[in-house]
């Protein structure tokens, strides 16, 4: 079957087991965020600005950054769909923006890499009403376009790339104020190309951050002017015990690892179990048809052409450094959860899956490919596991 044929199901595949869920489900996939952010979509449209009010109070939208209900809004506007819906279509045009970005790059590999949007944390966040969908989809935007940047083998700087770059960035603080490491990100990787004396490539990402910072200025300003603060609240310090933290968040990475279904900590899920056991004995296969492979360590190797999968593992790692680094020594807010971490495993995911999908490795993937992928499968088919489904078709 051709490429994008298979990319086309494959998205088509998602987008119908996330409109079905969110059908299915009495809230809609919504949590209280949800209802702030479809709250301000409803102010911008009627009344054109980010005051609006929930349960008799009234309130200026700074607590998260305007992006998210913003595209609520133009959606909404456009089709006349309800906001619930539209926060929904939101969602899957950013799925539809990463599947795109994703075949632009990996042309013959885009659907293995495009299965990661199967696993159940990233079905949970593209099916709730938040933020963090287009969040990781433009810290994806963002690493790809990074990578155009530094690997151009021609040395020039290009306008295009550098106003696509300042893009993805405004893209990423808009959706979540975290989305300013991407000044940490272009700054760091400055300081490469100056090492290497590419200055064209050093002006290119300084001129992208210089836009960036103006526009996160610009909108810090606007915040402060109606709030007389920059970001909804006064920021707390974190209180719990160092190791509590700790154990939150090996619990969380090692959920992230679990692509099907996650492990309950509180109570024992047999379903987990059993789910648990089914991919670590397909990983297990894989593993097994990998080593047949003579040089197989030899393959898997880094080297100069893997650019592409080793920047987007570092721009996910940079995030994760930053929230956890965050949330521990600095700032209170959520506790470690896959809300929080889903855009780092987002990224690291497709950085490997797109290291495995290089020309050089193709024996490997040949070989990994239909264990893994049927992995996928089953957690994009779990998405449907929902009661109210199974009494539907009972019925």
């Amino acid at each position: 079957m051709r490429e994008n044929l298979k990319l086309l199901i494959l998205l088509l595949a998602i987008a119908t087991v996330i409109l079905v869920r969110v059908g299915l489900e009495e809230n809609g996939f919504t949590t209280p965020d949800s209802l702030h952010y479809m709250a301000v979509a409803k102010s911008i449209l009627q009344d054109g600005d980010l005051t609006y009010s929930i349960a008799n109070e009234t309130s200026f939208f700074s607590l998260w950054p305007v992006g998210y209900p913003l595209s609520i809004a133009l959606v909404s506007g456009l089709t006349t769909l309800p906001l619930l819906w539209s926060s929904k279509v939101v969602n899957l045009l950013w799925l539809t923006f990463t599947c795109l970005l994703i075949r632009k790059k990996s042309p013959r590999s885009s659907f293995w890499i495009c299965l990661v949007f199967c696993s159940n944390s990233l079905l949970e966040i593209f099916s709730y009403t938040w933020s963090e969908a287009g969040f990781i989809v433009a810290l994806l935007w963002s690493s790809l376009t990074l990578h155009t940047i530094i690997h151009n083998p021609d040395k020039k700087a290009s306008f295009l790339k550098t106003a696509n770059l300042a893009a993805a960035g405004l893209t990423l603080f808009l959706y979540r104020y975290v989305g300013g490491i991407i000044l940490g990100v272009a700054g760091t990787f400055a300081s490469w190309m100056l090492l290497k004396q590419q200055y064209r490539k050093v002006a290119s990402l300084l001129v992208a951050a210089l836009i960036i910072a103006t526009g996160i200025g610009l909108y810090f300003w606007f915040i402060y002017s109606h709030t007389g603060h920059y970001s909804g609240a006064t920021r707390l310090h974190p209180d719990e015990p160092l190791s509590y933290l700790l154990l939150n968040l090996a619990q969380t990475q090692l959920n992230e690892l679990l692509l099907i279904r996650k492990i309950s900590f509180s109570q024992l899920d047999y379903v987990s179990v059993i789910f648990l056991l089914f991919q670590t004995g397909l990983i297990g296969y894989a593993f097994m048809k990998l080593i047949t492979l003579s040089d197989w360590r030899e393959r898997l190797k880094p080297n100069s052409s893997d650019s592409l999968p080793l920047t987007i593992a570092l721009v996910g790692a940079f995030y994760w450094l930053t929230v956890v680094g965050l949330r521990i020594f600095i700032m209170k807010f959520d506790s470690f959860d896959f809300r929080i971490m889903g855009p780092a495993s987002a990224l690291l995911l497709v950085a490997l899956h797109a290291y495995l999908a290089m020309e050089h490795r193709g024996n490997i993937l040949e070989r990994i490919q239909r264990p893994i992928t049927a992995i996928y499968l089953v957690a994009l088919a779990h998405g449907l596991y929902k009661k109210q489904l199974l009494l539907l078709l009972i019925k």
